[in-house]
This record gives structure tokens, sequence and C-alpha cells, in this order.
């Protein structure tokens, strides 16, 4: 959902630079469900991550793989494809 709002382009940036360096120093804790919502929202932002941060969520999704579940695995399949197109 959205209320039409739309922040600066300078306040996004800012968040966005302030939230990938939260996700570098605490995504070797991340569970399934947050590599994939993570991976899910950048996509929809249509904001390429760094590789910084690509190497760290894929680091720790290969490490919890096994706790996937159905949605998790599509979701982030689907960042993924969309943020190479």
């Amino acid at each position: 959902a959205t209320l039409g709002l739309q922040p600066s382009e300078a306040l996004s940036e800012a968040l966005l630079t302030g939230l990938t360096e939260r996700v570098l120093a605490v995504g070797d804790t991340f569970n399934a469900l947050d590599i994939a919502s993570t991976l899910w929202a950048f996509a929809m932002l249509g904001h390429e991550p760094s590789e910084a941060l690509l190497e760290v969520l894929t680091a720790e999704a290969l490490a919890e793989r096994g706790n996937f579940n159905p949605q998790a695995i599509t979701n982030t399949l689907w960042a993924f494809a969309t943020m190479r197109k």
C-alpha cells in the first residue's frame, strides 16, 4: 500500500545509505525471512544494492538456505531477477 508520499531524493538516499550500513553490520544475523524481505525491498524500490551488501546477503542466504520456506525462496529469486534487468 502507498500513501502517495514521496520523500526527497536526498532523504531517500540518506535512508538507503543508513540502512545499507546497518545491514552490513548485522546481516550475518539475518534469518531467511530477513534476507528475502531485504532483497525484495531493494528490488521493489528499483535500487541496486552495493556489491558489499549483495555479498553479505548472498553469503547469509547460502548459510540459511535450509531454512527458506517457499515464499522466501520465491521472493529472493524474484528480487535477483528484478535487480538484473
